[in-house]
């Protein structure tokens, strides 16, 4: 019989499928940040608006600039309809498995995923691009010899060096991010580029389906979260120009009290830097104390308070990202690369998201960034048991604690956006 990838690529040498983000009108030069940006879009059975007019109360998800007064323009020309189209490249993938599922008589699932790495690349590639992830940077889960994997790359390559069908284009890669990213130089200290693949994993027909409804459609984006110094734009390591960025601000409970003669907070420090450096992308802060003591020696005996041991990362939207909900995955990885966080662990972890407005006024004001309301240090400091409340905290579940195929743990823990429950 016939494997998956063996229908899909006599499929795609037949009929050579258009990707959707090809059979569109762009308004290039202009929008060819949106037509890369829509790399990521791509849906094998969905279509979707990306342009809603003034009449519509709301503006479109795909435009690339605005026309002098604020108002955004589409980047897909006028004279088209603005429908983003179902994909026939994933189409043609999805087929395959249904074909393969509907064919045999047992319950396993077909399953086709596009490469994950920017490999090989041509000669013409290398001078321009260094990708940062590579072969040896995956999980033998996802290096090629794993049978789910499907090298659009190797069959646009055949089908050009082999077939003379020049005019294929079925790679799908990031070249968003890599006007965005640098990785290095070349010998001769020119700068290069990022270049990354984005993979997508069609499934056949056999297994239970969880689809999640969304209002508009998601692309995934990878940001670096570095801190800021209480100055847009200003961070204390140094990131390549471009990169899409969140500014984030780390503060320690402990740190709003008072510390003197009379007061103390011990430890001094609840919460440290793994190898006593700034945070970046290398560092992170950790703690093995659920509370800290702060001692008033202003009564006698002294009072000592056991306090929450709670840290809080300020994340504010950018120029590169705009503010909105955002899904958050925290990395509980050690700098060895082991997981700390594991699931029917007695470890746990309780968090809070609160959305705050910020006064910026005044955009040539650096320091106009306070709260409009108080930040969720403040509310603990107001009353430290809050961290009680199950309508503000909720701990993290055991089924937000990622694994992979072989059910280890990664240490990436999914924090939903809102409370699921009032009962955890």
């Amino acid at each position: 019989y016939a494997t998956p990838q063996q229908f899909a690529s006599t499929i795609f040498l037949s009929e050579k499928p258009v990707s959707s983000i090809n059979t569109m009108s762009w308004r290039m030069p202009m929008a060819e940040d949106a037509y890369y940006f829509a790399e990521g879009l791509r849906s094998y059975e969905y279509e979707w608006d990306t342009w809603f007019g003034a009449d519509r109360g709301e503006v479109g998800f795909l435009f690339y600039a605005d026309d002098g007064t604020s108002e955004p323009i589409s980047a897909i020309n006028s004279t088209t309809d603005y429908i983003f189209p179902v994909d026939t490249v994933l189409k043609t993938m999805q087929l395959a498995v249904n074909l393969i599922d509907m064919r045999d008589a047992d319950v396993a699932q077909s399953r086709l995923t596009t490469e994950k790495v920017p490999e090989p690349m041509t000669s013409i590639e290398s001078q321009t691009y260094l990708p940062s992830q590579n072969i040896n940077s995956l999980s033998p889960y996802e290096k090629n010899y794993h049978p789910s994997n499907f090298s659009l790359r190797e069959i646009e390559q055949y089908a050009k060096n082999t077939l003379g069908e020049l005019n294929v284009d079925w790679v799908i890669n990031d070249y968003w991010w890599a006007e965005r990213v640098q990785n290095g130089v070349n010998s001769n200290g020119v700068p290069m580029k990022d270049l990354r693949s984005i993979s997508y994993t069609v499934a056949g027909t056999e297994s239970i389906r969880i689809t999640e409804l969304m209002v508009r459609p998601v692309r995934r984006v990878e940001a670096e979260v570095p801190v800021y110094q209480n100055l847009y734009n200003s961070y204390r390591t140094n990131y390549s120009p471009g990169i899409p960025l969140f500014l984030i601000d780390f503060g320690l409970l402990s740190n709003l009290y008072p510390q003197d003669n009379n007061h103390e907070v011990v430890p001094q420090t609840p919460w440290y830097l793994a190898n006593n450096n700034i945070l970046g992308k290398g560092n992170y802060y950790e703690t093995n104390l659920s509370v800290f003591q702060y001692i008033d020696r202003t009564n006698f005996p002294p009072l000592v308070i056991n306090v929450p041991n709670v840290v809080e990362y300020r994340i504010r939207a950018t120029n590169s990202l705009p503010a909105g909900r955002y899904y958050l995955t925290l990395n509980t990885q050690n700098l060895l690369g082991v997981p700390t966080l594991e699931r029917a662990s007695s470890k746990r972890i309780k968090y809070a998201i609160k959305y705050c407005p910020v006064n910026v006024n005044n955009p040539a004001d650096t320091t106009d960034d306070t709260l409009i309301e108080p930040s969720i240090l403040e509310d603990v400091f107001a009353d430290s048991l809050i961290v009680n409340n199950d309508a503000v905290f909720q701990r993290v579940q055991d089924s937000w604690i990622g694994v992979n195929a072989r059910g280890e743990t990664t240490g990436m823990v999914f924090l939903p956006g809102q409370l699921e429950s009032e009962t955890l």
